[in-house]
């Protein structure tokens, strides 16, 4: 058996709780695709005579024939092998294909799991949510609801899935939707967010946009130094972010060079800073559990960022136990699913009322000028 998902950090997880081996899709197709190759250099070590081999010594034939032997191994499927593709929503059409075409030459089998309900990929993609449509009744549904605490949540959890708006009457009953304008709710949120945290909870801020995650990032961290617990100045990190001693922080590039004591570096994993160093790279220890790595200076600029808030694509997979959200006009319907259902105790919504931008022009500050598009009667 073996698991696949859309992040390292995902499968890592994944291969943990299934106590199976588990990788990264895109990683293990891009391996797969090499197998051709791996092929053909096996076949000319095999054959003493090819004149690409001249000069090689025994010792290095085997040692290279070993390693080919096990990597062709690794990275193809076998007969009657069932292949779990977690976050399948996530899947892109075409890496889709590409495994399922290698399973069937493999005489394997793929379980895509999954909600179709969900966000998908930033590349092409949809197949997973045609395939259960198409499928109708023979796909297999949990419909038991095991995340949240509260019981009205689980039934408006699927209703706001399908779409329906009674799902936001159940959560504006239960007084979990705050309006406003977005200075207010920025305000708002913060300090719900805060309060969870300083209880000792686990909590995330999500917003839709980067610009809104780095606000919320920096307010959170500019608090924590006030408070205390945050030491220094810090070292640059990626989007024009600070992070020092006691930040939590997310890396965002899988790094196999960079090893902790069980594992490597992911996209996805979350850290607290335990020092900085003078040529700008960080000691880390995992949030939440084992395992301590030192990022260069290089992937700290590039790939490292503050952890307090989110995207909302990024929140996807997430269990925390309360979660604040903003949401806007250009929300989705997808987007808001997943950002009301990552808390086990709370899920917070934050609707930015004051403008709904003209649906024929982008989102952005009200217009001002009389030859600009049409005000919104939010103005």
């Amino acid at each position: 058996m073996l698991g696949l998902a859309p992040s390292a950090a995902a499968a890592e997880v994944l291969g943990t709780e299934l106590g199976i081996e588990a990788e990264n899709t895109s990683k293990w197709l891009y391996e797969q695709r090499r197998n051709h190759q791996r092929e053909q250099e096996l076949a000319e070590l095999v054959d003493a005579k090819h004149p690409s081999q001249r000069g090689r010594t025994t010792r290095e034939q085997v040692r290279r024939e070993r390693y080919l032997r096990a990597a062709l191994e690794r990275w193809s499927l076998e007969k009657d092998q069932i292949v779990i593709v977690d976050e399948a929503s996530l899947a892109g059409t075409l890496a889709l294909e590409e495994l399922t075409s290698a399973a069937e030459a493999a005489d394997a089998k793929v379980l895509l799991v999954g909600d179709q309900h969900q966000l998908s990929g930033v590349e092409a993609g949809g197949m997973f949510r045609a395939l259960v449509q198409d499928r109708g009744p023979d796909v297999a549904e949990l419909d038991d609801v095991r995340r949240f605490t509260n019981a009205w949540e689980k039934h408006a959890s699927l209703l706001m899935r399908r779409g329906h708006e009674e799902a936001i009457n159940a959560y504006d009953q239960h007084q979990r939707i705050s309006a406003g304008t977005r200075e207010e709710l920025i305000a708002e949120l913060y300090g719900r967010w805060k309060e969870d945290v300083d209880a000792g909870l686990t909590s995330l801020m999500i917003a839709a946009d980067g610009h809104t995650v780095s606000e919320l990032n920096r307010r959170a961290r500019a608090d924590r130094i006030a408070a205390g617990h945050i030491l220094g100045d810090g070292v640059e990190l990626s989007g024009d972010q600070r992070g020092g001693v006691g930040d939590e922080v997310v890396t965002r590039q899988n790094d196999r060079r960079i090893t902790t004591r069980r594992g490597w570096v992911k996209n996805g994993d979350r850290w607290i800073v335990t020092t900085t160093h003078p040529d700008r790279s960080l000691s880390v220890k995992r949030a939440g559990g084992g395992g301590k790595a030192k990022l260069p200076a290089g992937y700290v600029a590039e790939h490292v960022e503050l952890a307090y808030a989110t995207t909302t694509h990024r929140a996807q997979g997430r269990t925390v136990d309360t979660a604040h959200a903003m949401v806007t006009s250009a929300s989705t319907r997808e987007a808001l699913y997943v950002a009301a259902t990552r808390g086990r105790n709370s899920n917070r919504l934050y609707v930015d009322t004051s403008y709904d931008p003209d649906p024929g022009t982008p989102p952005g500050p009200c217009p001002t000028d009389r030859h600009s598009p049409r005000r919104s009667p939010h103005c």
